[in-house]
């Protein structure tokens, strides 16, 4: 696995989510998600899986709830329960086809979002042969912090 600048990998995630949401999204390198709420898959244009997005539930509510500027209290009710609300998971998903634009070499290689699972706070997914990995906690104005992984394969 190589590993890239994850510093610079977190602050372009910071600005484009920052630009998607219309919030300050601030992102510092961290530890990976322990779990994983939501995993989003990406293929090429053969159909070949190429990378994925894993964010933690804390994420995953904040991200859903974030880009329709939703009360912050859906994001804690969520979390209490364990699982997103259905509207939670609808924006999520958006999020998800939308960050396509964070995986590595995007501007040269095509991919498409295949799938967005939602878990149940406890899977997470295999990833194959990981060719790049970035970790980063993300901390979104008036909604609070999650963990994200993004990851490419080959």
């Amino acid at each position: 696995m190589t590993t890239s600048n994850s510093e610079n990998v977190a602050a372009e995630a910071g600005s484009f989510l920052s630009n998607l949401l219309g919030l300050q999204v601030s992102t510092t390198e961290s530890d990976a998600p322990e779990s994983a709420a939501v995993s989003a898959t990406y293929v090429d244009s053969d159909e070949v899986v190429r990378a994925h997005i894993i964010c933690d539930l804390p994420s995953a509510a904040i991200l859903g709830a974030a880009l329709t500027q939703i009360p912050m209290g859906r994001v804690n009710d969520s979390i209490k329960e364990g699982k997103l609300a259905d509207n939670l998971q609808e924006n999520a998903a958006e999020v998800f086809n939308i960050a396509v634009n964070l995986l590595p070499n995007h501007e040269t290689r095509r991919y498409v979002l295949k799938d967005v699972c939602f878990c149940d706070d406890t899977c997470m997914p295999a990833l194959g042969d990981v060719e790049q990995c970035d970790d980063f906690e993300l901390d979104v104005q008036r909604y609070g912090k999650g963990k994200m992984r993004v990851v490419q394969v080959s």
